[in-house]
């Protein structure tokens, strides 16, 4: 499985509802992304901001990508592809 890695801003189109967030898909370097799932969830930080971090796939690649609260901002971490 091949890795790359980023830290790109990227634009997202997402559903929030009760305190949680659901991404639907995303833009990124002109493409646009349609996402058939999120295969895991979590919590980190950049520095004392808490982001919120989506594993999603567009049933091809997985990629992460982080939403900044504070900044209202998401970017795109890196991809892993069976490639």
């Amino acid at each position: 499985m091949e890795q790359e890695r980023w830290n790109d801003p990227i634009r997202v189109g997402a559903v929030f509802y009760g305190g949680n967030i659901r991404p639907v898909w995303f833009e990124w370097r002109g493409i646009r992304y349609n996402i058939v799932r999120v295969t895991y969830s979590w919590e980190d930080r950049q520095g004392m901001r808490p982001l919120r971090c989506f594993a999603v796939s567009d049933g091809v690649n997985i990629f992460e990508i982080c939403f900044d609260a504070q900044f209202s901002e998401w970017r795109i971490k890196g991809s892993y592809s069976s490639g």
